[in-house]
């Protein structure tokens, strides 16, 4: 029954997946950033600050999905947790600007 499932829902569930995920249009990124940016500096403390990095001295460190839990039997986390910190740890002694994106916590 479940192979009949896969065959029958395989092109219907392909075809939704490919019309709706999400494809960024390079133009419209830019376009709002931009918005997003004038916004901030005329109402600074509304949406957030403007760093300005010097390029020549300028170091990032990007994290991203890192999925923390609750450090539970669920947590995948939490066998990472002791290098992450030691991560955080150096680069922040080196200076790093921190930057953490996309998916931080897990909130079940």
């Amino acid at each position: 029954m479940r192979k009949i499932f896969q065959i029958i829902l395989l092109k219907p569930v392909l075809w939704f997946a490919n019309k709706f995920s999400s494809r960024p249009v390079p133009e419209r990124i830019f376009k709002a950033l931009s918005k997003l940016k004038r916004e901030i500096e005329k109402q600074p403390s509304r949406k957030g600050p403007l760093i300005s990095l010097d390029e020549s001295r300028c170091r990032i460190i990007v994290f991203s999905d890192q999925h923390k839990g609750a450090k539970n039997g669920a947590d995948d986390f939490m066998l990472c947790e002791p290098n992450y910190l030691a991560a955080l740890n150096y680069y922040n002694e080196k200076g790093f600007f921190f930057i953490s994106l996309g998916d931080n916590d897990e909130l079940w």
